[in-house]
């Protein structure tokens, strides 16, 4: 049950893809170039695109305008793709892209063809508004705090949260400790306490770099939100490594894994986790958690991670194609397995 999406190829992706959010955890692992931020990038645009009726041509628009062209969306040497949602066992979405023939012209008389759409009907568009997807966490992890839209999702009180904005953008000398203390009080890093940053690990760092760290968690405090609370299609997080120490990647990673399964637990229509990255340290602080559980003061979720909780999708590169593969709890890739081997 809950979201299934189905891609025939779709960008690096060839032939039949599917991933099955049936569990509190999926990660989606593999090596730059393999489709992951692709997938995520098109699952965002048509997502948000459920929240509303059907309207074939804006959502051409903005296919073209996220991806340049519909014809950047199909695999190389194929004449069209496919992207299917599932939800709950029912087809929500079901779009075709088309290439377009020697002409310019389309067979189809439009480049892309919706066999299915059940947006702007609830409870669908309810699910859609409240999904929260993050393709690229670099970008976002700035954006997400420095927009106005996000600040009252944050925390109900501005003014700390502005003064400390205020601080970061004007590259003002400030204590790290005593505004993650003062954010802390303030609701902004939910139950996140500064024990988190008492490692040891970022003394000395100039506060922007440290910035970097906070914003990791200020960015994803409206994703921890959804997990909480769910009725949400997914949650979804790509590239949570960049910037930021490997104490702290394996940190945020576990958190929200325990977030999702606390959240999974306790809900009706929970909102499951898909984890996008490529970094060994966030595989490995999940499998740690796995096998052994992650004893820590800066992991504040009670919830543990077991097995069964977890599917990891692993992309991987096999004679010039981009190929798959599925398995319960963590799977190490196979090129991260040999980068840890020779480290």
């Amino acid at each position: 049950m809950g979201m299934k999406i189905i891609t025939e190829n779709i960008g690096p992706l060839k032939g039949r893809f599917y991933l099955d959010l049936n569990s509190p955890v999926t990660v989606l692992a593999g090596d730059t170039g393999t489709g992951k931020s692709f997938l995520l990038r098109i699952l965002q645009l048509l997502i948000s695109e459920l929240a509303e009726s059907l309207d074939v041509s804006r959502l051409e628009d903005k296919l073209c305008e996220e991806f340049g062209s519909i014809e950047s969306i199909i695999s190389t040497g194929e004449e069209e793709g496919r992207v299917t949602l599932e939800y709950n066992g029912e087809t929500i979405a079901d779009v075709l892209h088309h290439r377009l023939l020697g002409d310019g012209s389309s067979a189809h008389g439009k480049q892309i063809t919706v066999n299915k759409w059940r947006g702007g009907i609830a409870p669908y568009s309810d699910l859609a508004k409240r999904s929260i997807i993050i393709p690229d966490a670099r970008i976002a992890i700035a954006r997400m705090v420095m927009e106005e839209g996000h600040v009252s999702r944050l925390s109900p009180s501005e003014g700390i949260y502005a003064e400390f904005l205020c601080s970061l953008r004007n590259n003002n000398d400030w204590s790290l400790n005593e505004s993650l203390e003062a954010l802390r009080r303030e609701g902004v890093l939910l139950k996140a306490g500064r024990s988190c940053f008492n490692k040891g690990i970022i003394e000395g760092l100039d506060s922007r770099v440290q910035s970097g760290a906070v914003f990791a968690f200020l960015s994803l405090a409206p994703a921890i939100k959804i997990l909480h609370e769910g009725r949400a299609f997914l949650v979804a997080v790509d590239t949570i490594e960049t910037q930021i120490t490997p104490f702290l990647q394996g940190v945020i990673a576990v958190n929200l894994a325990r977030w999702a399964k606390m959240g999974w637990k306790n809900k009706e229509s929970p909102a499951p986790l898909l984890l996008v990255t490529h970094s060994s340290t966030v595989l490995a602080a999940l499998s740690k958690e796995i096998e052994e559980g992650v004893d820590d003061r800066a992991v504040y979720v009670k919830e543990r991670v077991e097995k069964s909780d977890v599917r990891t999708v692993v992309l991987y590169r096999e004679d010039g194609e981009v190929k798959w593969g599925i398995s319960e709890g963590i799977a190490m890739p196979a090129y991260l397995r040999e980068y840890i081997r020779l480290i």
